[in-house]
């Protein structure tokens, strides 16, 4: 080698060891608000599905803790959003009208890394007053996500089905 050549060689290789440590601060520290970034927006996504499909809804069916939504592209069926624990997945199951659930594509994945999620009416008097609360937690996450969503006014009902 002649020096010259060895002299190019050690300005890159001295380059390349100067920026080695920043690329490696940005790597280190970007999926930590990556990933905060991510479950606003994956708690937001959920809470427009859930709200658009209340809005659609001619009827919400409250049974104990359960809650059926009609269905947003089939009327005929209900919907119900259940976290598996095991799994932390948020999903929508698909019930018919009866009630009973769907034998085949009655299940759909809205979110996952869920640790808590619940849907549930506001009562007055003994009677919903068509305002829900959403409320989800992330795994690894402090923050619980809450917002609420309100049953519209046109001719939906809201209806208890074992009073």
């Amino acid at each position: 080698m002649t020096l010259a050549e060895l002299l190019v060689t050690l300005v890159i290789i001295g380059l390349i060891a100067g920026l080695l440590p920043g690329f490696a601060a940005v790597f280190t520290k970007e999926p930590k608000t990556a990933s905060a970034r991510t479950h606003v927006q994956d708690f937001r996504h959920v809470h427009v599905f859930i709200e658009k499909t209340f809005r659609a809804a001619d009827s919400i069916v409250i049974d104990g803790d359960t809650l059926y939504v009609q269905d947003l592209e089939t009327p005929k069926y209900y919907d119900v959003y259940s976290l598996a624990k095991s799994t932390h997945i948020l999903y929508r199951d698909k019930y018919y009208d009866n009630f009973t659930p769907l034998v085949s594509g009655s299940r759909s994945q809205l979110d996952a890394g869920v640790a808590f999620f619940e849907l549930a009416p506001e009562w007055q008097d003994d009677r919903p007053n068509g305002v829900f609360r959403l409320k989800m937690q992330y795994i690894g996450e402090e923050t619980v996500y809450e917002t609420e969503i309100y049953a519209p006014a046109h001719a939906q009902t809201v209806v208890l089905k074992n009073p």
